[in-house]
């Protein structure tokens, strides 16, 4: 993806207020090494495609910073093709309620030409939260509705690869588990179709901040930023980095020699920095999230919903430097900060012009593509009474073609 410059966008002017300093996490994540293996996974690309013939002889591993050898190594041409598990998050977020204080704006402070709904009144915290959004779970996701053993079978099966599927889907602070590791399509359908309904139910998770991260109202009273008459809207409402968090660290609680990846369906939502810039409610980054994706190996897929929509709304502007205001043709910035997660994993973003069944199935198609050609390398670690965290790397040799592609994690052992 091309870098977008950096724009001020009015859809949300609390955002600008924020321009005090703030910790960075106080430590890393890291992955407590649950089974006998440590593993790592990696691509090699060669121009515009991946390479099929790396062998045990053309890589070395890094343990920090110095080889180590390595007793498993699976991949493409190896005759041992690893499990693959796609994990699937999906943002559902909902409207906020009426009276929650999230969700409602002093009309005074909505942008000039900001949609309010015909003949409704100026006030209505749903009426101005759907004119400062596109967002509707209900139309993102209608194809579910649609959604048979068919759809499921086409992602569970690859050239008679070891594929499984888990679900998870989040709104505001909570995220359930709808499927964990299926293999039979039934599984997937139930999951899809589960999308929409109310959260309720089994295998709910509150979603917790990181270590030294905080909410936006908590960021506002520590650094004493004015608060502005009524409440400001802050969209996304959901905490999509927390949610990436949350799914990365649950996806290994039942450990299994596979490849794993995981694909967010999101509008997205992430801080910058020093401060919940761009719209976040927290100010956890998309850095907090790739550093707990790196440390499981874990590469992250981003799907940005939406953005064709925010390019063209009304009252989404650039600020000039002489005040002026020109339309903005480039996404939100809480859009661009979610996609970086991508890059910053091993994995790739995706800004689909719509979303439907044949676009999912598309997507996931070109990441089952990419993960089925990883590579998987890894060792018994040595018995040690004191575990602590090491830093992994996978290089190629001198006299080997190509680039590695992820390869890199910190495990505990």
């Amino acid at each position: 993806m091309a870098q977008f410059g950096h724009v001020l966008t009015l859809i949300l002017p609390a955002a600008c207020l924020l321009l005090a300093q703030q910790a960075p996490p106080e430590s890393s994540p890291a992955f407590q090494s649950q089974s006998e293996l440590v593993l790592t996974s990696f691509n090699v690309v060669r121009g515009r495609y991946f390479a099929p013939d790396v062998k045990p002889e053309d890589v070395v591993l890094l343990q920090d910073g110095k080889p180590r050898g390595f007793s498993t190594f699976e991949g493409p041409g190896t005759g041992q093709q690893p499990p693959l598990e796609l994990v699937l998050l999906f943002d559902t977020s909902t409207f906020p309620p009426p009276g929650s204080g999230t969700g409602t704006i002093d009309p005074a402070r909505l942008p000039a030409g900001a949609a309010r709904g015909a003949g409704s009144p100026a006030g209505d915290p749903v009426t101005l939260f759907r004119g400062l959004t596109r967002w509707d779970r209900e139309a993102v996701y209608d194809f579910t509705k649609h959604w048979g053993d068919q759809e499921s079978r086409a992602i569970l099966e690859k050239d008679g690869a070891d594929l499984r599927v888990s679900v998870y889907r989040y709104d505001h602070q909570q995220m359930q588990l709808l499927c964990r590791s299926a293999k039979d399509a039934g599984a997937l359908t139930s999951a899809m179709h589960r999308l929409l309904e109310p959260m309720a139910g089994d295998n709910l998770v509150p979603l917790t901040l990181p270590p030294g991260r905080m909410t936006f109202d908590d960021y506002a009273a520590k650094n004493h930023l004015p608060r502005p008459s009524g409440a400001v809207v802050r969209w996304p409402v959901s905490w999509t980095m927390e949610a990436l968090i949350a799914a990365l660290k649950d996806s290994v609680t039942t450990p299994t020699n596979a490849i794993r990846v995981l694909a967010v369906f999101s509008e997205g939502g992430a801080s910058k920095g020093d401060g919940p810039g761009g719209g976040s409610p927290t100010t956890t980054t998309a850095e907090d999230a790739a550093a707990q994706a790196n440390a499981l190996g874990i590469a992250v897929y981003p799907v940005v919903l939406d953005s064709e929509e925010y390019k063209q709304r009304p009252n989404s502007a650039r600020l000039n430097e002489d005040g002026s205001l020109t339309p903005n043709t480039d996404p939100p910035l809480f859009m661009v900060w979610f996609s970086e997660v991508g890059a910053q994993t091993g994995g790739e973003d995706f800004w689909p012009a719509r979303i439907d069944g044949q676009t999912v199935d598309g997507i996931l198609e070109q990441i089952k593509h990419s993960s089925l050609s990883r590579y998987l390398v890894g060792f018994a670690p040595e018995p040690s009474e004191q575990r602590r965290p090491h830093k992994l790397e996978v290089r190629l040799k001198p006299k080997a073609s190509g680039k590695v592609v992820g390869g890199k994690r910190t495990a505990v052992y």
